[in-house]
């Protein structure tokens, strides 16, 4: 009498995980997406309230292979982010004082959850050094000006390292959509002077 018991328990637990999945590929289908304008902005996390940073004095903070963090705010230049929609519709997003923009560490092969937000070098929409895992594209979320932030070449999101949360330092990193604080980010316009521009970035 318990082997039908088993078998009707297990077809309820398979069909319970595939009705979960449809739900989280549906909700990822219907995001809209957000028509976020060409500027300066500074990026917040809405789970613990820092901003996108880099490590070091901001005069320092610029350079390639940096992993991108979330910090206290302060007036570093290093958290003023140049966010550039491109002709596709995707954006890139550069610190207004390094020549290097935001990049999933590992390049376009790098389609694993947990790859780091990093620096590295600019990209043109197209040509030989044009790379999809340097683009995004913002999805509304709940909230004004909020967004999540999706990864052209990994379909993922940005999602700040929750076992880090609350403390200067996270890392920032790729992660399938759960639509969590975590992964929901504020823009907020920078209306300050800009002091320095690379090419790329006009």
């Amino acid at each position: 009498m318990k082997k039908p018991f088993f078998s009707l328990l297990l077809i309820l637990l398979v069909s319970f995980a595939a009705a979960q999945h449809q739900r989280k590929h549906s909700a990822i289908k219907n995001l809209s997406s957000g028509n976020v304008k060409s500027g300066y902005y500074y990026i917040k996390c809405s789970a613990d309230g820092n901003y996108m940073d880099l490590p070091g004095p901001s005069t320092e903070a610029q350079k390639k292979n940096t992993h991108i963090q979330l910090w206290d705010m302060d007036d570093g230049y290093d958290r003023i982010i140049h966010i550039r929609r491109l002709r596709s519709g995707w954006y890139t997003m550069q610190p207004m004082h390094s020549p290097y923009a935001f990049d999933i560490e590992g390049g376009a092969g790098a389609t694993h959850n947990g790859a780091k937000l990093q620096l590295w070098d600019n990209v043109k929409e197209s040509g030989l050094n044009s790379s999809v895992n340097s683009h995004f594209r913002f999805k509304e979320a709940p909230g004004k000006g909020t967004y999540y932030i999706k990864v052209r070449h990994s379909g993922k999101y940005l999602d700040a390292v929750d076992g880090d949360l609350y403390k200067n330092g996270c890392a920032i990193q790729q992660w399938d959509f759960h639509g969590k604080k975590d992964q929901r980010w504020i823009l907020e316009p920078y209306k300050g002077k800009v002091y320095k521009l690379y090419e790329g970035t006009e």
